[in-house]
């Protein structure tokens, strides 16, 4: 009796924002389907998540927010990760090999180099609070709010703190997943950096915050670019874990000053969240590859994927706060809009070295 009332008290909480968000993703999905919306390169998932921002911060979706909360969570979180591995079945091991050992290194160099860059802003030009300073440098460098919201525990960071990171962090990846397409379909971006279509696709997998931005990102410029963006997106994320014990390792003296013995390691390493959706991603890319998929299953598959990713780019997008932006003052946003620099003009001139 008791987990039946439990049970029902969890669909009751999660029913309201993950039903807004299937509704808003099935209206997305209708709206892509306009010619008009087409020709401005605007996809179901770029929809979505401009519905949220729209819709989230209105005056009535403001104060109804705590009611969808939990089910917007939800989405955003569980549904994205879903989103993410069905969509290994749109590639193959002949995909990675593909982005192979140029990508891995292009991530490799944006990673330390973000971090180190945001490290440094954040504590000797903008003053901000180490824990902070390393929230916004963690969701820059890997994988946005997913490696903010991991880090978290890792730098036992304030919930105010993990909010402004994950604000500033959203809102100029949102920025780059627009700019990015319209700098390709101007040609601008072809022909000032001389990368080909992977490379490009290189180049935004190891730049934009969000694995969802680079999906919607690589869509809106084509299927080969999109492809290449999420294997090195996802090679990326993968880094999550490592680059957590780095900043456990990091941390933990400052926390611990002269007293830090294997105990508080073990415990601090314990905290450190694996990122299993990225394991599953290539567990399914393997399996895929390996196994035949009807071309009937692999379309079923695909449509459940665009209705999951879309929806969760509409909680992410109804999730974000201008006004908690505000409130936050200047500086945490500054950082964060120049690590998002950083992120488009260094992460070119990198991908053109290497590449």
């Amino acid at each position: 009796m008791f987990l039946e009332l439990d049970m029902r008290k969890m669909i009751q909480t999660h029913a309201s924002g993950l039903l807004l968000s299937l509704l808003m993703a099935a209206l997305s999905l209708t709206l892509a389907q306009s010619e008009q919306l087409q020709s401005w390169g605007l996809g179901s998932l770029t929809l979505a998540i401009l519905l949220g921002l729209i819709l989230g911060n209105l005056p009535l979706a403001t104060s109804r927010a705590q009611h969808w909360n939990t089910g917007l969570q939800f989405s955003k979180q569980q549904l994205l990760r879903a989103g993410i591995v069905l969509y290994g079945l749109r590639l193959s091991l002949r995909d990675i090999g593909n982005v192979g050992l140029p990508g891995l290194l292009v991530d490799l160099v944006m990673l330390i180099s973000t971090l180190w860059l945001t490290a440094f802003l954040g504590r000797r030009v903008f003053r901000l609070p180490r824990e902070l300073t390393l929230l916004i440098g963690a969701g820059s460098a890997i994988c946005g709010a997913a490696a903010i919201l991991a880090a978290a525990p890792v730098l036992r960071s304030k919930e105010e703190d993990t909010g402004i990171a994950i604000s500033g962090v959203v809102f100029f990846g949102t920025c780059s997943m627009l700019l990015y397409p319209l700098f390709f379909q101007s040609e601008l971006l072809m022909s000032w950096s001389g990368l080909t279509p992977a490379g490009i696709g290189i180049y935004t997998g190891a730049t934009l915050h969000e694995v969802a931005q680079v999906v919607v990102a690589g869509k809106a410029m084509t299927p080969q670019i999109a492809d290449v963006a999420i294997v090195t997106k996802m090679m990326r994320v993968m880094l999550l874990a490592p680059a957590l014990c780095v900043l456990a390792l990091l941390v933990s003296p400052v926390r611990q000053a002269a007293k830090a013995d294997h105990t508080n390691w073990r415990l601090r390493l314990a905290d450190i969240s694996i990122p299993w959706f990225a394991v599953l991603f290539v567990l399914v890319i393997v399996l895929q590859s390996l196994l035949s998929v009807p071309p009937a299953v692999r379309q079923l598959f695909a449509q459940l994927d665009q209705i999951l990713l879309s929806a969760a780019m509409f909680a992410l997008g109804f999730s974000t706060r201008l006004a908690s932006l505000r409130k936050a003052g200047w500086k945490p946003l500054l950082l964060a809009g120049s690590i998002w620099c950083w992120l488009m003009l260094g992460g070119l001139l990198i991908s053109q070295l290497i590449l």
